[in-house]
């Protein structure tokens, strides 16, 4: 029989490994993502150069994010689970809102409500980090799916 304490026990060691569990696909995509960043230009300073070096990196992690997305969606099928599927896409929507609401709070307050050449730099350089964010922790969750 499993205690209060025991079940305690259990339960925070499958959530946190769960949380940082990191696999092969999780692996191979920091290690793909890690070498295409190396061949963006960062090197111009103006603001052009920088939203479009941001663009570039955000198409490329929004790209991981929709393969790796797909995957789980995938796995879920296989799996038989309708209703985790449901709520992960209802997740994903909820996600991709949160994202772009949030890096648009963080653009226009650093500058005069939206006004000055700071406000593209920031909102894309902030769905681009949380872009990258999502995908690793979907990557990550895929890793566990497909090991257990």
């Amino acid at each position: 029989m499993i205690n209060v304490k025991n079940g305690l026990k259990l339960l925070f060691f499958v959530v946190t490994s769960f949380v940082t569990f990191s696999g092969y696909y999780t692996d191979e995509l920091t290690s793909r993502m890690i070498e295409y960043e190396k061949t963006i230009d960062f090197k111009d300073y103006t603001t052009v150069d920088m939203i479009n070096a941001g663009n570039e990196l955000f198409i490329a992690w929004d790209k991981e994010l929709n393969i790796i997305y797909k995957k789980i969606l995938a796995e879920l099928d296989n799996s038989k689970q309708p209703k985790a599927k449901e709520q992960l896409i209802i997740a994903q929507r909820a996600w991709i809102t949160f994202r772009d609401a949030n890096a648009n709070f963080h653009a226009f307050s650093s500058s005069s409500d939206g006004q000055g050449t700071i406000v593209g730099p920031i909102r894309i350089g902030l769905i681009t980090e949380m872009t990258e964010e999502r995908t690793k922790e979907l990557a990550e969750m895929y890793d566990y799916m497909i090991e257990y």
